[in-house]
């Protein structure tokens, strides 16, 4: 912010969330569909406790 002369920090962020932690351009982070993570051979392990 400061080495760019910008009065606001948020002017400097590369990818800006809402104050809930969203993204408001990709809408992340949102549920995967599983065709998508088995074409990208992602296996996701849930463990009860």
């Amino acid at each position: 912010m400061i080495l760019l002369g910008e009065n606001s920090i948020r002017e400097t962020i590369a990818f800006p969330k809402t104050q809930k932690g969203v993204c408001l351009l990709t809408d992340a982070p949102s549920e995967v569909e599983i065709e998508l993570l088995k074409e990208n051979r992602i296996k996701i392990d849930i463990l009860d406790k």
